[in-house]
């Protein structure tokens, strides 16, 4: 079975310069969404995705931090409306 997981940082919530203070947790919600409502391919029956929450990634001062595994991708200077970005990037992992 192929693992993917796309943990985005929501740490520190109300504490400027942290991930949480940039919206992370619009940025997670927009991503998980998006993989819990679009149907699933015929090749993803032995996929099982994980869309995480995560503490400190430490890239607070490079945006919302995100990071999928195994493929060990990193994504830095996030915001809150780029959940295209994400959603490409795990799309990929899956094929």
């Amino acid at each position: 079975m192929l693992k993917t997981h796309l943990f985005i940082c929501t740490n520190g919530v109300g504490i400027a310069g942290k991930c949480g203070h940039k919206n992370s947790e619009i940025l997670h919600r927009k991503v998980k969404e998006h993989f819990k409502n679009r149907p699933k391919l015929a090749n993803e029956e032995e996929v099982e995705l994980r869309i995480n929450k995560a503490g400190c990634l430490g890239h607070c001062e490079n945006g919302i931090a995100a990071v999928i595994y195994p493929q060990n991708e990193w994504f830095l200077d996030l915001t809150e409306n780029d959940e295209n970005t994400l959603i490409a990037a795990v799309e990929k992992a899956l094929k």
